[in-house]
């Protein structure tokens, strides 16, 4: 599969990475995740992956998934703190619209948590 390249005892090298990190970034794209967004993940995982030693083929993925999630984790995490309500105030005595986009597949929720806010 995949990760098969990278399988034996010896430290992984940005050689061995790059054609597992071009899969796994088009298979990220193949899931719709944005180009520009699949690049950045590919190249967060290469950082935390680049230069270990991995064993089994169970190591290598485990080793890359949790590189992947923590990349996830990083990407989505808010830069500041995240204070709606004051956002929403600031906005408002400054004139400027204060707008809050709900999105998700069919059936997470959007309408009703919709309707919880604007009640």
């Amino acid at each position: 599969g995949m990760f098969s390249s990278l399988v034996g005892q010896k430290v992984v090298g940005a050689d061995d990475l790059e054609p597992v990190l071009e899969q796994l970034r088009l298979h990220l794209i193949s899931k719709n995740v944005a180009s520009d967004v699949a690049t950045q993940l590919s190249e967060s995982v290469k950082t935390k992956v680049e230069g270990k030693v991995l064993g089994t083929l169970d190591s290598v993925k485990k080793t890359v998934w949790r590189a992947l999630e923590e990349a996830c984790l990083q990407m989505l995490s808010p830069q500041r703190r995240v204070d709606i309500l004051r956002d929403a105030v600031d906005a408002q005595t400054n004139g400027r619209p204060y707008v809050i986009v709900f999105c998700g597949v069919n059936g997470v929720g959007k309408s009703t948590n919709l309707a919880k806010i604007a009640f």
